[in-house]
């Protein structure tokens, strides 16, 4: 059986244009625990941004976290599947920082 690992985007700033109010937020995302991390985020943005629509994406920063709470950098494109999981109901102060 496959094991999935818990990743999140941190979204932070400021909605300039009322389309966006939605967008700051936690989500979470469901990615193959064995995905190298530059697979993962690849993944994850573009799961990201293919069911977030965001008007102004300069007004906004976007963060991926690990499951361990490091902050990962989008490298190259990835063949790995990731799953959104929903929006977490928390503050991005909960998701930890290096």
């Amino acid at each position: 059986m496959r094991e999935f690992d818990t990743w999140f985007v941190v979204v932070t700033g400021d909605a300039n244009l009322g389309d966006d109010e939605h967008v700051p937020g936690v989500y979470a995302f469901e990615v193959d625990a064995s995905a190298e991390p530059s697979e993962a985020v690849s993944a994850i943005l573009d799961e990201f941004h293919r069911r977030i629509g965001i008007e102004e994406l300069d007004a906004f920063d976007i963060a991926v976290v690990d499951p361990q709470g490091r902050h990962q950098v989008d490298e190259e494109p990835s063949g790995v599947a990731a799953i959104f999981a929903g929006r977490v109901e928390t503050t991005a102060s909960t998701v930890a920082r290096d």
